[in-house]
């Protein structure tokens, strides 16, 4: 078979597959509608751990609520100071 022949070949053979299809009963991937967003999918299970509570020797309360698998670390620090903390009957003294 010549070169031009041979080229030819693969040129149909490359026609053929790309307008009639690879094999017989081979779909064609269709486009999706997108005038309309996708259904969301069902959703994940949550699961949390209650929180572990524990007093350093200073005493300052330390409440850990870990979730394994999140690489995440949050630090809150509260002080408790002015009127929040005044005896009942000894308010304003802050």
């Amino acid at each position: 078979m010549s070169t031009m022949a041979l080229r030819l070949a693969r040129t149909c053979g490359t026609l053929a597959l790309l307008l009639g299809g690879a094999a017989p009963g081979v779909a064609w991937a269709q486009a999706d509608d997108f005038a309309t967003p996708p259904r969301p999918g069902a959703p994940r299970p949550l699961r949390i751990d209650a929180p572990v509570e524990q007093r350093l020797p200073n005493g300052l309360r330390v409440v850990l609520a870990q979730r394994r698998g999140v690489q995440l670390v949050t630090a809150q620090l509260i002080v408790l100071s002015g009127s929040e903390i005044d005896p009942p009957e000894r308010a304003g003294v802050a």
